[in-house]
């Protein structure tokens, strides 16, 4: 297979599970993808969901890359049919990545995603996506100030 077949390829398909020996690298990712995107979260609270995304990645949750040309550009964590991360090097934001993981997510089953209330962009992105607003909770799932919007694409009838 020659180098343009290859690229062809790694862009055709460019979501894959994640492996054991990507989990430090999603974790730096989710990191400076949070320092770029969520300015509302203080610093000691970053490091605090950082101890708990270490957590989660490292737990019984399916875990998906966007690669392109052997290089990881986002991942997302899916729970039973919830999506709980999608995060895109900030480098590689507003490149349609984070449309086609979407896109992938909703295909594979997932139809709910909860969202910091204050990242208006994901909000936004959401909302494009077909994605509706169920409920608010007025803090998040550990009792800190960030408000999280628990939103649902509604049923196809």
């Amino acid at each position: 297979m020659d180098k343009l077949e290859n690229e062809t390829k790694d862009i055709a398909k460019p979501i894959r599970g994640a492996k054991q020996e990507d989990l430090p690298f999603l974790l730096k990712l989710w990191e400076a993808s949070v320092r770029s995107t969520h300015l509302f979260i203080t610093e000691e609270d970053i490091l605090f969901y950082k101890d708990v995304v270490k957590n989660v990645l490292s737990g019984p949750v399916t875990i998906y890359c966007i690669e392109i040309y052997e290089a990881v550009y986002g991942f997302m964590v899916i729970d039973k049919g919830s999506l709980e991360m999608l995060f895109i090097d900030p480098v590689h934001l507003h490149q349609g990545l984070g449309t086609l993981m979407l896109q992938f997510a909703i295909k594979n089953g997932v139809n709910t995603v909860e969202v910091n209330e204050q990242n208006y962009p994901a909000v936004n992105f959401y909302k494009r996506a077909g994605f509706q607003v169920l409920n608010k909770k007025n803090v998040d799932g550990f009792g800190k100030p960030y408000p999280i919007l628990v939103m649902e694409i509604p049923p196809r009838p």
